[in-house]
C-alpha cells in the first residue's frame, strides 16, 4: 500500500470513531476502575484458593490421624458385640456410618435381629420391643468394656428390666464374665430384681439393701445365722437379691 492507500484508511478510521457517541463523559474513567477492581478481586481469590487449598490439606491430614483409628475402635466394638449376640442365639453388628466432611452426620449404628426369618434391623425405639432394645444396649455396653479398662469403675443400673428370662439369664452370665476378667475394673449392678438360680462365681458379691420406716425394727431384730436356718428346713429358694455388685 502507498502513502495516498494508507492516509485513505487512517481517514476512514477517524471517520468511523467520529461517529461513535458516548452519552457519558466518565466512561472512561468507569472502566478503569472496573479494570482495577477486578484486578483486585483476582488477587483476593488467589488468595482465598491458596488459604483453601491450605485447610483442606491440614484437614485431609488431620483425618488420616483420627478416622483409621476410629474405624479400628467401632470394628473392635463390632466383634465383640456380634460375639455376645451370637452367644444368645441371635445376630448384631455395629458399623460406623461416615459422611464425608460433614462430621456432625457422623454416628454408630447399631442392627440387630432376634429372629431367624429377620433382617437385621437397625435399633430404634419403633421396631423392637422394651427388651430386646434393653438386650442391645447391654451388649453394647459390654462390647465397649474392652476399650475402657482405665476406667475406676462401672456401674449398670436396672439394665435387666423387660427382658424375658431366658435372654435375662444369658445376659447375667454375660455380664458376671465380662465384668470379672482380669484387669477390670469394679462393677456395680444395681436391679430391683434378680432370677431364682443364677450362677455366682466367687469375684461375685451380693448386697441387699432395705429401705421404708420399718428398716430399724427389722435390722434390731434380724439374725442372719437364724435366716440361713430358716432357710435350710424349709428348703426356699430365698428372695431374688435387690443389689448384686459385681
Amino acid at each position: 500500500a502507498n502513502y495516498d492507500e494508507l492516509e485513505a484508511q487512517v481517514q476512514a478510521a477517524r471517520e468511523r470513531a467520529d461517529r461513535i457517541l458516548c452519552p457519558n463523559p466518565n466512561i472512561l474513567d468507569d472502566y478503569n476502575r472496573r479494570c482495577a477492581e477486578i484486578s483486585q478481586l483476582e488477587k483476593t481469590l488467589h488468595g482465598d484458593r491458596e488459604e483453601l487449598a491450605t485447610g483442606q490439606a491440614k484437614i485431609d491430614s488431620e483425618k488420616e490421624a483420627w478416622l483409621p483409628r476410629l474405624r479400628e475402635l467401632v470394628s473392635s466394638v463390632n466383634s465383640g458385640f456380634g460375639q455376645a449376640f451370637a452367644s444368645i442365639g441371635c445376630a448384631g453388628e455395629v458399623r460406623l456410618v461416615e459422611a464425608g466432611e460433614e462430621y456432625d452426620r457422623y454416628s454408630i449404628e447399631i442392627r440387630v435381629k432376634f429372629r431367624d426369618e429377620e433382617e437385621l434391623q437397625v435399633l430404634c425405639a419403633t421396631r423392637q420391643s422394651g427388651g430386646e432394645r434393653s438386650v442391645s444396649t447391654i451388649l453394647y455396653l459390654l462390647a465397649l468394656t474392652s476399650l475402657t479398662n482405665g476406667l475406676g469403675f462401672r456401674v449398670c443400673d436396672e439394665i435387666n428390666q423387660g427382658m424375658d428370662p431366658n435372654n435375662e439369664r444369658k445376659v447375667f452370665e454375660l455380664l458376671v464374665q465380662s465384668m470379672t476378667r482380669p484387669g477390670t475394673p469394679q462393677s456395680f449392678l444395681l436391679t430391683p430384681k434378680l432370677l431364682p438360680d443364677l450362677e455366682y462365681t466367687d469375684e461375685v458379691t451380693v448386697l441387699n439393701i432395705f429401705n421404708g420406716p420399718y428398716v430399724k425394727q427389722v435390722a434390731d431384730g434380724w439374725s442372719q445365722e437364724a435366716f440361713w436356718r430358716r432357710r435350710a428346713m424349709t428348703g426356699a429358694a430365698g428372695a431374688a437379691d435387690p443389689i448384686a455388685v459385681l
